[in-house]
């Protein structure tokens, strides 16, 4: 017996026991799970060798305790010593009482299924390397980190306990997490679902030595003993992983840039070669002329044109060849005093052929004192493509000059076909246009 009455007429005694199978009211209650009235056991034999007889107690009304799996816990039950048939409000007192105990029945047996359940988690908590954390919303700290804490970011689980959600995360981080907790902290207050709670997120975490990681942390919400709300988190180190996609990213980057400068390096070639192969197709050409019509004394001229034009193209494939390789395994910058007349004049050489074939005047204005602090490379590549579209776009006697001053640096020049109106009126088909890399320049 757990409760008994205060009155000095009762019988009983707290911390009494009785063994079953004795006949009492309480064990037939117990063995058919029943409400049980008895109004008065003296007019039936079936309670003639119920102990409760012998101590004056010959009516009964009990209802049965029961456990949320459907065992019994007890009963509660009242006793009198005169005959009573207890009426409806006795009886719905103790309904009421029944359903409040066995509410209570139902958190206790919860609370133990907890306890077991946390003994359970914190044993494979304690012997796992991904570190297990609960963070408690309401008291905004954590009650619980795994020791594995340690080998993630160098603390002890004391020191992981002193820490705020703030504290273990990088402040970009921590907003992210504020977010979806709060996020998730909204709906479960109403669906109390914690499957719904639950989430794999990348954070970036500090360590202890002030190092930062990348960590995925698996997290989901559930209310505890208390009703409290918290977020149970799983953290693994991905740090390895997420360096490795960095590395892929930029390889794939890499070879996208590859891939660019394969089709820029061709397209290059593709420009800046056929001027000089067509130069020397056409000295090719009159050779083989000369030669079918036994000139002999006027081959040298062509032969040694082929000979200098040939030592300009392999000079300039070079240089491409060069600048590719310099854009495979980066641009690289060497300056270097740069004569910029001796430059024009090596490529006024190179395209010499296709000047000729235009009787195109060409003009180098540049002095000899002249130089520029530069990467060579790139100046000759730069001023090879203006000569080039120079020559494809003047016009047969046009010209093309260069000049260059100190403190003003160098312009590009040469004269475009272009029909105007003042053109027509006086008679003539073409007018010449001088353009320059800095503005017009007029010349006769």
């Amino acid at each position: 017996m757990f409760i008994k009455g205060d009155s000095n007429e009762d019988p009983y005694h707290k911390g009494e026991k009785s063994a079953l199978g004795s006949g009492l009211y309480c064990e037939t209650v117990i063995g058919n799970r029943l409400p049980l009235l008895v109004p008065n056991s003296l007019k039936s034999h079936v309670w003639e060798d119920n102990p409760d007889i012998t101590v004056g107690m010959i009516s009964y009304y009990g209802v049965p305790i029961e456990w949320p799996d459907g065992s019994v816990f007890g009963t509660i039950c009242i006793l009198d010593k005169k005959e009573n048939h207890f009426n409806d409000m006795v009886m719905e007192f103790f309904s009421l009482i029944k359903k409040n105990l066995e509410d209570d029945l139902n958190l206790i047996d919860k609370k133990e299924l907890l306890i077991e359940s946390e003994a359970k988690y914190r044993l494979v908590a304690e012997n796992t390397s991904d570190a297990i954390w609960v963070l408690n919303i309401d008291q905004n700290r954590y009650i619980y980190v795994s020791p594995s804490i340690y080998q993630l970011r160098g603390l002890t689980p004391e020191e992981a306990l002193e820490e705020h959600l703030s504290d273990s995360l990088t402040p970009e981080s921590g907003k992210v997490i504020q977010g979806l907790i709060e996020g998730m902290f909204t709906g479960f207050l109403q669906h109390k679902d914690p499957l719904k709670t639950r989430m794999i997120t990348e954070v970036q975490q500090p360590c202890k030595d002030g190092s930062i990681i990348w960590v995925e942390i698996s997290t989901q919400l559930q209310f505890n003993v208390d009703g409290e709300v918290e977020v149970v988190g799983v953290s693994r180190n991905i740090d390895a992983r997420k360096r490795a996609e960095a590395a892929l990213l930029q390889r794939e980057a890499t070879l996208k840039e590859i891939s660019t400068t394969k089709d820029k390096f061709f397209s290059i070639i593709a420009h800046d070669l056929r001027s000089p192969f067509n130069g020397l197709l056409g000295l090719s050409n009159m050779l083989v002329e000369i030669i079918q019509q036994k000139r002999y004394d006027e081959v040298d001229r062509p032969i040694i044109l082929i000979r200098n034009s040939l030592h300009e193209v392999f000079d300039l494939l070079t240089n491409l060849l060069e600048w590719a390789q310099l854009q495979v395994n980066g641009m690289k910058f060497n300056p270097e005093k740069v004569n910029i007349q001796s430059l024009i004049k090596r490529l006024i050489l190179l395209f010499d052929q296709q000047i000729q074939i235009k009787s195109i005047s060409v003009f180098n204005e540049v002095s000899p004192d002249v130089t520029v602090f530069s990467d060579i490379n790139m100046v000759n590549t730069i001023m090879n493509n203006l000569l080039s579209n120079a020559i494809k776009f003047t016009p047969v006697g046009g010209r093309i000059w260069v000049e260059s001053e100190i403190g003003k640096g160098s312009t590009f020049c040469f004269t475009l076909p272009y029909r105007c109106e003042l053109a027509d009126q006086q008679g003539n088909d073409d007018g010449d246009v001088q353009l320059t890399g800095y503005g017009h320049k007029n010349r006769q």
